[in-house]
């Protein structure tokens, strides 16, 4: 909503800054009492560079399916409770993924778009105490999410009960227990 930065040069340069930005803010967050978060969605590819206006009022700005992209993703970092979500597209873009921590999100339908874009959570823009939790159920929570997405959701709930059992502060636990408990009540309904 308040930034918006292109990074020409690398993708990993974008995730990086990301990254940065966050563990600079849990270290404001540290010395003030105030709650502040935000959120950080990132995407890669083309956009359009101008400026737009008239002789009165000019602006130079980025416009396009990217920048859309980006933005939505920023908009589901309070869906997902995660500060730093990112597009396949851009982890596609890696030369290589072990430099970051990157957990698979979900596969979304993003308004403006026909095609589902896979989104990825940067655990490492997460305070250490909570890259930790997410390390500690990454095996349970990674075969929740295949079965999730294989249609095997009473599965898939097992292994997310378990992943929430084994790092309570993970978020993505509760989240994809209730859509799977949605799930199974509408196949008894049908």
């Amino acid at each position: 909503d308040a930034i918006m930065a292109l990074f020409p040069s690398t993708p990993k340069a974008a995730i990086r800054a990301g990254i940065d930005m966050f563990h600079r803010l849990y270290k404001f967050v540290d010395h003030d009492e105030q709650n502040l978060k935000m959120g950080v969605g990132l995407h890669w590819g083309e956009v359009i560079l101008g400026t737009l206006g008239s002789e009165d009022r000019w602006e130079s700005t980025v416009i396009g399916d990217t920048v859309n992209l980006a933005a939505r993703l920023e908009g589901m970092t309070k869906i997902y409770s995660c500060p730093l979500i990112i597009s396949d597209s851009l982890v596609d873009a890696l030369e290589t993924q072990e430099d970051f921590d990157i957990r698979p999100l979900d596969l979304v339908r993003v308004k403006g778009r026909k095609a589902p874009v896979t989104i990825y959570e940067v655990v490492d823009a997460h305070p250490l105490l909570e890259q930790e939790a997410r390390k500690a159920n990454r095996i349970e929570t990674n075969k929740g999410f295949a079965l999730y997405r294989e249609g095997h959701f009473s599965e898939a709930k097992s292994m997310f009960i378990t992943a929430r059992k084994i790092s309570p502060s993970d978020p993505i636990s509760d989240l994809f227990i209730t859509r799977c408990d949605e799930l199974l009540n509408n196949q008894l309904n049908e």
